[in-house]
């Protein structure tokens, strides 16, 4: 049966794996650590046991757990010769560790500590944290430049003992990077906030390293993110604006009114560049009428605060809106445009700022532009003509909101023609602008409204080209009309020579007649003619017909699915 053999072979390969053991420890006495330590992994020796023949890795109480195999072992190992093999070693023992959980979220939101990293390192019973964090301490004692590729993703390495090491190091980047994997946001980011203000810290001076770990994070950390920005934004507050234009996917992505409050408390400069990232950006496109109000009010208060310090030859000066020297203008232009474009603020709301927030004799085309908003037409169209004095500007008005099938807009142009015949008190009527719309756009005015505005005392010569035109025009009406009716008949007269034509058509069935459909006698049977003179069985037609039907719904037949418009039914 081959049980004893079976025996044999077992107890030969113990004793097989005994030597090799007894000669991987002679070889680390001799000093080869390479040879010996690859014997050690190929034997798969317990890492503990490895990492317990190097003195000050672990902690001595965990040492001295393994004096069997450390029994004869120096106590001072040559760190530059041997620690090469024991980095070489870890990597095999951590790679046939179970892997952790990557990163959410482009790492961030990390799985967090473990319950070992709040364990003293002695105390620690996983070999995962003490394989990792000796690679660690390898690392920092050999090559201190592969700690970052060790921490920069998830790692077992123990909190307390890392930080220890890396601290002595002042590898203060890669504890950074070990908060970071650890999801310690808040212990990275008050290191990152000490070194940070000092500018003599090197690469970590000042707020680059911040604003990159803010950016990503999320919205999960958005009071960590509130809180941790404050300095940025108080000292590189055009650095800090990144943090919160950041793109990240829709489930990090940070609330945009929480945002908003923080910057009005802490950068109020930034609340029209974020107000406009949020509206603007097609991956956001913020739509809610809090936002689209707010950035209107932003323009608004910059608006007027520049106004305020313009010299009073600069304001004696007529310049168009937008068109103002320097950041005037440039606000102007956009305030202009985006109530123009917008679709989503409460003009009402705008107003009443204008109302109780600033002078009569301000803002004119926003204004205007509001009344519009709200159908106010003789409002807008009173400030063009009567404040900017800008008639071309009050005609292009009323060019873009003219609707001939809308009730509010369909009279827009008159509208326009009172606000020059009748203006507020103490100003004159403007004539001449109120002939020159009539004469112009007289297609768009009722003309018998019109006529009933002007005044009684208007001499009749200066409506000659009004009477002109709009006679022309209507002759002109008047003999297309009549060259449509005409058209119109002679369609009617053709269209009754056919029906009479189809009437008169005479259908001749006798005995040897075929169906082409069936191939069978006509007979005295229900028939029906097509309009080329094809006659059918009734019956014939109405089954091809069906069968055209369902080949058109099924997409295999586009045409001739609905025949027999024009069909003659007849019978014997």
């Amino acid at each position: 049966m081959g049980g004893p053999y079976e025996d044999l072979s077992g107890i030969k390969a113990a004793r097989i794996q005994s030597v090799k053991r007894a000669h991987a420890v002679q070889l680390f006495k001799e000093g080869h650590y390479e040879q010996s330590l690859g014997y050690f992994a190929d034997l798969e020796t317990d890492p503990m046991e490895v990492m317990s023949l190097f003195p000050n890795l672990l902690p001595y109480d965990v040492r001295k757990q393994y004096e069997l195999i450390r029994s004869g072992m120096p106590e001072h190992i040559p760190e530059e010769k041997a620690y090469p093999s024991l980095i070489n070693f870890l990597v095999r023992a951590r790679a046939a560790l179970p892997p952790l959980a990557p990163n959410n979220a482009g790492g961030a939101t990390p799985p967090g500590p473990s319950p070992a990293d709040y364990t003293e390192f002695a105390n620690v019973t996983n070999v995962a944290v003490f394989i990792d964090t000796v690679l660690l301490k390898a690392y920092s004692r050999l090559d201190d430049s592969r700690l970052a590729s060790l921490l920069r993703l998830p790692n077992h390495v123990h909190v307390q003992e890392g930080r220890k090491v890396l601290m002595d190091k002042q590898r203060h980047h890669e504890l950074v990077l070990l908060y970071r994997a650890k999801g310690m946001h808040r212990e990275a980011l008050e290191l990152l906030a000490k070194l940070g203000t000092n500018p003599a810290n090197g690469p970590l001076g000042g707020p680059t390293e911040t604003i990159a770990y803010l950016k990503v994070l999320g919205r999960p950390q958005m009071q960590l993110i509130a809180e941790f920005s404050r300095w940025v934004l108080s000292s590189y507050p055009d650095d800090a604006l990144a943090i919160f234009k950041e793109e990240r996917v829709p489930d990090m992505r940070l609330p945009s009114d929480t945002v908003l409050q923080h910057l009005k408390q802490n950068a109020h400069q930034l609340v029209i560049p974020f107000l406009e990232h949020i509206i603007h950006n097609p991956s956001i496109q913020e739509r809610g009428a809090e936002f689209h109000d707010e950035l209107i009010f932003q323009y608004l208060d910059t608006v007027q605060a520049l106004q305020k310090d313009r010299v009073d030859s600069q304001k004696k000066a007529f310049i168009p809106a937008g068109s103002e020297p320097g950041l005037l203008g440039v606000t102007r232009g956009k305030l202009l445009s985006f109530l123009e474009q917008s679709n989503f603020y409460s003009p009402g709301r705008i107003l009443s700022k204008f109302i109780h927030s600033f002078q009569e004799e301000t803002l004119y085309e926003e204004r205007a532009i509001l009344l519009s908003r709200i159908g106010k037409h003789d409002q807008a169209l009173n400030i063009y003509a009567h404040k900017l004095h800008n008639y071309d500007m009050a005609e292009e008005y009323c060019g873009r909101h003219y609707n001939p099938d809308n009730e509010e807009s369909r009279d827009v142009y008159l509208q326009l023609l009172n606000v020059y015949l009748h203006p507020p008190a103490g100003i004159a009527p403007m004539i001449q602008p109120a002939m020159t719309l009539l004469s112009k756009h007289h297609q768009r005015i009722d003309t018998p409204r019109a006529l009933s505005l002007l005044p009684s005392a208007l001499p009749i010569a200066q409506l000659q080209p009004f009477f002109e035109a709009v006679l022309r025009d209507t002759t002109r009406t008047k003999r297309n009309n009549q060259v449509v009716k005409n058209l119109l008949k002679s369609e009617k007269q053709q269209i009754h020579e056919q029906l009479i034509r189809a009437r008169s058509r005479v259908i001749k069935v006798t005995d040897d007649r075929i169906c082409p459909v069936c191939n069978k006698r006509l007979g005295n049977s229900v028939f029906a003619c097509h309009p080329n003179g094809v006659v059918v069985h009734f019956m014939c037609l109405q089954t091809q017909q069906a069968q055209q039907q369902q080949a058109a719904l099924s997409g295999s037949s586009g045409a001739g699915a609905k025949k027999g418009g024009g069909m003659m039914l007849g019978s014997m």
